[in-house]
């Protein structure tokens, strides 16, 4: 709970900080998230089941700000089921058809000791308007797991895809993982996602809507010298986000990963998750995205 309250504190901060030496000239995204399809961080070795009746929440703030046409920042806060508590930044540039992105990584209020763990964020991507696209992007904590209460975060997205009239076709792979180290055991939580997605949108239509099929594996190993207990989830899921914009500044959005099946495997192999909440296992969100730059114009007068 301590940790969440810093984060709170941490998000005034970046809303203020950002939005002031941007000229209000940016889009704000907040996202509050709850779901039951993770495992508990403060889970033990010798639990042996899941029940699905805890239900983890956390949320993230992002902001985006475009300079010119060839530059992009990004950045956010990010409360996250596997990686915990990071802020990611990202300075693309865009020359014709390829973009390169850098930017600092933070692992932070994860632990006691370090408070905050720095690193780096990196990018490329390829796209060619309206055809296809591809994109791979990495971050990682930097340092070892030397003494109690060191941690690494890591994350890698891989994508591509084509377009279709009013829809955009995707594959990807997501990988996460957190290792923290606990006296002489390490604890590792990762997840790794494949899925294909479709972004269905029409123009002039103020909704859109984004429909994901995937296969999604979260971990929870025990590591010591000696022996290593890995508790795992697999999952199909059926993902779906609609983006609606309420207003010329104002979009809300609605995004639900339902679990169409949940198996256990290695040391909870056989068992069967989510029984005690009728089977029912997913991950919600819900948020809003905020154009700051059109909250001040004056809308145009039609005659």
């Amino acid at each position: 709970m301590r940790s969440k309250l810093w984060f709170v504190l941490f998000s005034l901060c970046f809303i203020v900080g950002f939005a002031s030496s941007t000229l209000w000239s940016l889009d704000v995204g907040l996202l509050f998230r709850m779901g039951n399809l993770n495992f508990d961080a403060e889970r033990e070795q010798t639990d042996l089941d899941f029940d699905g009746l805890s239900f983890p929440w956390g949320f993230s703030i992002s902001a985006e700000h475009e300079i010119g046409d060839n530059f992009l920042i990004s950045t956010g806060l990010y409360q996250d089921p596997i990686l915990r508590n990071i802020s990611s930044t990202m300075v693309s540039y865009r020359y014709s058809f390829i973009s390169i992105g850098l930017g600092p990584y933070f692992g932070f209020f994860n632990s006691e000791d370090p408070l905050i763990r720095s690193g780096i964020n990196t990018s490329l991507r390829l796209d060619f308007p309206g055809i296809i696209f591809a994109e791979i992007r990495a971050a990682s904590t930097i340092g070892g797991l030397v003494k109690k209460g060191d941690y690494s975060q890591e994350e890698t997205d891989l994508l591509a895809g084509f377009h279709v009239m009013n829809a955009i076709c995707t594959v990807g792979l997501i990988s996460k993982t957190f290792t923290l180290k606990k006296g002489n055991s390490e604890i590792v939580d990762s997840l790794d996602k494949y899925y294909f997605s479709t972004d269905l949108f029409q123009k002039n239509v103020p909704f859109r809507i984004l429909l994901t099929f995937a296969y999604q594996t979260i971990s929870k190993s025990f590591v010591t010298a000696t022996t290593t207990d890995i508790h795992s989830l697999s999952s199909l899921l059926l993902g779906t986000e609609l983006e609606v914009e309420l207003t010329r500044f104002l979009n809300l959005l609605i995004i639900i990963d339902s679990s169409i099946y949940t198996f256990g495997q290695d040391d909870l192999l056989g068992v069967d998750p989510g029984s005690e909440f009728a089977g029912f296992l997913f991950t919600a969100q819900i948020g809003v995205k905020l154009k700051i730059d059109q909250l001040f114009e004056k809308p145009e007068i039609v005659e």
